[in-house]
């Protein structure tokens, strides 16, 4: 989605849940960098494509999924994905 499309990311809520329970829910404002100044520093080591996933670690609290789990996630209004854990 183009940026200009997505409008403000700081009140959007990055969430996840795993069989069913939800396991992270946190606004994209409260990260140490913001989600642009991530991508520009990226960028500058890598030929950023649409589509590509951008992974920037874990809050206190998230373990590892397990063989089974069913996960849920996305951005709130803009993005949702989902799958389960071979």
């Amino acid at each position: 989605m183009p940026a200009a499309e997505a409008g403000s990311l700081a009140t959007r809520a990055l969430w996840l849940t795993v069989n069913g329970e939800a396991r992270q829910r946190a606004l994209l404002g409260d990260m140490v960098f913001t989600v642009a100044e991530v991508i520009n520093e990226l960028s500058k080591l890598y030929a950023l494509k649409a589509g590509d996933l951008v992974f920037m670690g874990t809050p206190a609290g998230v373990a590892a999924l397990q063989p089974g789990d069913v996960f849920q996630a996305g951005v709130e209004g803009l993005v949702e994905f989902g799958g389960r854990i071979a």
